[in-house]
């Protein structure tokens, strides 16, 4: 089964890219970069965002091309 958490902190661990899909609102893209108190602050290329993981409907972590 899918644990959200484990992938959250690997993606942090990793400062991988994220696309994040919350349940309402919209979608957020950039890098990974805390995550505590249940919430995930992300570096977007205009700002830094944070979300609850129970307002996450979907989470991809992302690869760049070179």
């Amino acid at each position: 089964m899918f644990d959200i958490y484990e992938f959250i902190n690997w993606i942090v661990e990793g400062k991988r890219q994220v696309v994040v899909i919350p349940k309402m609102g919209e979608v957020i893209r950039g890098t990974a970069l805390t995550f505590q108190d249940n919430m995930l602050q992300i570096k977007t290329s205009a700002d830094t965002e944070q979300i609850k993981v129970e307002d996450i409907s979907d989470i991809f972590s992302v690869s760049q091309k070179p």
